[in-house]
């Protein structure tokens, strides 16, 4: 039986911060940030994000 392994890297991090900011959740996102720079540290896109990441909650947003 084969099982499939999956590890836990800064790119996904990344990538998750990524989709919780189109989402409009900039405290999901910053956390995802942070996660990254732990498993990575000094990652550019990371940091970057973090720069860009605004601190506090998120804006209401309606979803029909």
């Amino acid at each position: 039986q084969t099982s499939l392994k999956l590890k836990e890297t800064a790119a996904a991090h990344v990538a998750l911060a990524r989709v919780y900011l189109s989402l409009n959740q900039p405290a999901l996102a910053r956390t995802e940030g942070h996660a990254a720079l732990t498993l990575e540290p000094g990652n550019h896109e990371a940091e970057q994000l973090l720069q860009q990441t605004p601190v506090g909650p998120a804006t209401s947003r309606k979803i029909p």
